[in-house]
């Protein structure tokens, strides 16, 4: 656990790229203990993984060390105010879930109407590597993705429902 931890801190030490930062604004830490700490991307200077340590250099000059095996996750998303992840439609909302994720990734969606969902899932650079259509009922939707064959890493999540295009991140264990 401790090895996968380690690996997906890496992924957020080794660069950001602009697809990356161009969606999101914020990056949290959740710690095992509860607490959450948020810092503005632009703010971020670099992320170093030093002996154990994630360490956090901000642009002020100042900086913030925490242990990795303290931490339960980085996201870019605030979950401690449960707010949704992402609208799928005006009178709806969709949640992708767990995220990280190891073989399976959930998501639920509301719709106003039936009809089709298109998802892609691409990795940072664009490259599409999943593809696959479902049919929404009106109302709570219900959708599960088998991820097993991706390599560990973060990765785009395209919903497609009509004319709207809906995009999350996530990590693959």
């Amino acid at each position: 656990m401790h090895f996968l931890k380690l690996s997906i801190i890496l992924l957020f030490s080794v660069h950001f790229s602009q697809l990356f930062l161009s969606a999101q604004s914020m990056l949290y830490f959740k710690e095992n203990s509860g607490t959450q700490t948020s810092f503005t991307l632009s703010d971020i200077s670099k992320l170093i993984l030093d002996e154990g340590n994630v360490l956090v250099h901000k642009t002020d000059g100042n900086s913030n060390s925490y242990a990795i095996t303290d931490i339960r996750y980085l996201s870019f998303n605030d979950f401690m105010t449960r707010t949704p992840l992402i609208p799928c439609e005006r009178n709806s909302t969709t949640i992708l879930y767990p995220n990280p994720a190891d073989d399976l990734l959930q998501i639920r969606f509301e719709t106003v109407k039936e009809g089709n969902v298109y998802l892609e899932i691409a990795d940072i650079q664009g490259r599409i590597l999943q593809r696959e259509y479902t049919t929404s009922q009106t109302g709570s939707n219900h959708w599960l993705i088998n991820i097993s064959r991706l390599p560990a890493g973060l990765y785009i999540c395209r919903l497609k429902n009509r004319n709207i295009l809906e995009t999350i991140k996530f990590i693959k264990y």
